[in-house]
């Protein structure tokens, strides 16, 4: 017996069409052993209505019906899908008929009546090329797959020699304002303290201190950058997660359009995640800010949540828009550095984003929402720490 236990989710579709109950009964009793699922049919065109809606691998029909006869029958499937095994059983075979079954396409011909042991012999030749075919759709998709990671690989080689010279370029003009941002605040306090006047004191420090922040972020992200597309040889913490989305929100604060919300559904403080922190930041700001300049036209609400997994200690964390969403077809090609579909997009952000999840272990993948936007999917795995 052959086995399609790990032929994908859906079972092997059989349609078996006879005008005769008994025959019908027959062929359901020889290929139950088989993990199939049975369809019948008594006429040819009922049988054709199921085959459009069900599209099954393996048809077996008798040639004299009423209505569709099975060589007509066999010729509609062939048009439609060349790839159906159809098995032709009649009472009344000659040479004519043979001729004609196999130019249609028919890939067996059974005389009646046949044996048990004749039947499962057709029957499994045809469940064979089947399997054969499913295996090698599935090792062409596994190819295809490979050859697109090693295409963004490549891509991303590219990328960490542009990045790195960047970071290299980057890291002067920035201390010269992270050393001005700290002695204006020191300028400033000391001016307060002088006049009197503490009525802008508590916004313009905080204003400060936002710019300091971003400066040590910055300082600490051309670091990632300049060991892009090469695994960090820093170890990973455990941080937990609540922390990391609320740094990730302040963050991205100044980029959030005016008619778009952000919404971070609070999580649950003892999850953490074992991770490289900037780099992983890095990810996720990505992500949301992509989502941001999706949704800036329509406006919207911008919802980043985190949700344990039934799997065991696997994290989702989700980034969903109400934007204007990605075309399916271009679904895999997102990723690739340079990549945009927005005017005057670097292209650069989601290649990121997937750099980073990739270098903490973490799986991410972009799909369109049926409502309308787009989600991200981010899977790591997470650790509860009480305390």
């Amino acid at each position: 017996m052959i086995s399609l236990a790990n032929r994908a989710k859906d079972r092997l579709k059989v349609l078996m069409v006879d005008d005769e109950d008994t025959v019908r009964s027959l062929y359901v009793y020889y290929v139950k052993r088989y993990d199939v699922i049975p369809l019948e049919a008594s006429d040819g065109q009922q049988a054709w209505e199921l085959f459009k809606e069900h599209r099954p691998e393996i048809v077996i029909t008798d040639i004299r019906m009423p209505n569709i006869d099975g060589l007509g029958l066999l010729k509609l499937i062939a048009e439609e899908d060349s790839e159906t095994e159809v098995i032709l059983a009649t009472g009344f075979a000659d040479m004519d008929v043979v001729i004609e079954a196999l130019r249609c396409g028919a890939a067996n011909l059974i005389e009646k009546p046949f044996s048990r042991g004749v039947f499962q012999s057709q029957f499994e030749r045809s469940l064979k090329r089947v399997s054969n075919r499913f295996e090698k759709k599935l090792l062409l998709l596994e190819l295809e797959k490979e050859r697109k990671e090693r295409d963004l690989s490549a891509r991303m080689a590219t990328v960490g020699r542009l990045m790195a010279g960047l970071a290299h370029e980057i890291h002067n003009p920035l201390t010269f304002l992270k050393g001005n941002a700290e002695l204006v605040n020191q300028l400033f306090i000391k001016h307060c303290e002088h006049s009197g006047d503490q009525s802008y004191s508590g916004k313009i420090t905080e204003l400060l201190g936002d710019i300091e922040f971003g400066a040590k972020r910055i300082e600490s992200l051309l670091v990632s950058l300049g060991r892009f597309g090469n695994i960090s040889d820093e170890p990973k913490k455990l941080i937990s997660l609540a922390s990391l989305l609320e740094n990730c929100e302040r963050l991205t604060r100044a980029k959030r359009p005016p008619n778009v919300k952000l919404e971070t559904v609070k999580v649950d403080p003892t999850l953490h995640i074992s991770v490289h922190r900037v780099e992983f930041e890095s990810c996720l700001i990505n992500l949301i800010i992509n989502a941001f300049e999706a949704s800036a036209q329509s406006g919207g609400t911008v919802t980043v949540v985190a949700t344990p997994q039934a799997e065991e200690n696997m994290l989702e964390i989700l980034v969903n828009d109400e934007g204007i969403g990605i075309p399916e077809e271009v679904v895999d090609t997102i990723f690739t550095p340079f990549y945009s579909d927005k005017e005057g997009g670097t292209g650069l952000g989601l290649s990121i984003a997937y750099e980073s999840a990739k270098k903490n272990d973490a799986t991410l993948t972009i799909t369109p929402r049926p409502q309308g936007g787009t989600s991200a999917h981010i899977n790591i795995k997470y650790q509860i720490v009480d305390g």
